[in-house]
């Protein structure tokens, strides 16, 4: 089973990698572009899950898709999709989920940065169904998310079972 973590730059995608792969190997910073290396660890205390670090997808000319991205895409089961809770502009990333459907892969969403853990944004614009509100600098919300994927755990011992 492998999961990749994509977003915008800057809304926390390697400091999520860095949690769930209890992985402390990439670098984190304030500045937009800080990940540029593609990066896969197992996830904490399930080494049949790999998980996909990425930098921020940037639009380039008409698309946010490139092939090497495309490549890796059709390679793993799931997105982890990040966004920013405290933005209030989310046109790139429905623009982008709505690129990845294309790709006829599953999509769960982050949401980041929800530090006071309110998890009250309205976001049926992306119109995704899994969401999971996080806070990677305080570690809120992790524990429904390590919950998911303890599913897949079970999943991997059940192979004839299917996880929504």
């Amino acid at each position: 089973m492998n999961f990749l973590i994509l977003g915008m730059p800057n809304v926390g995608k390697t400091s999520l990698y860095n949690i769930i792969t209890n992985n402390n190997q990439n670098i984190i910073h304030k500045s937009i572009g800080t990940t540029r290396d593609w990066h896969v660890s197992p996830l904490l205390n399930n080494s049949n899950i790999k998980v996909y670090d990425t930098p921020g997808v940037i639009k380039t000319k008409n698309d946010f898709l490139n092939k090497n991205l495309i490549k890796l895409i059709n390679d793993v089961d799931y997105i982890l999709y990040v966004i920013d809770y405290k933005s209030d502009n989310y046109l790139n990333d429905k623009e982008l989920i709505n690129s990845l459907r294309k790709l006829n892969t599953k999509i769960i969403l982050i949401v980041n940065k929800d530090d006071n853990h309110k998890q009250d944004k309205n976001l049926k614009l992306l119109g995704l169904k899994n969401i999971f509100y996080i806070s990677c600098s305080h570690k809120l919300g992790f524990d429904d998310l390590i919950n998911f994927f303890d599913k897949f755990k079970i999943n991997n011992e059940h192979k004839n079972e299917t996880i929504n």
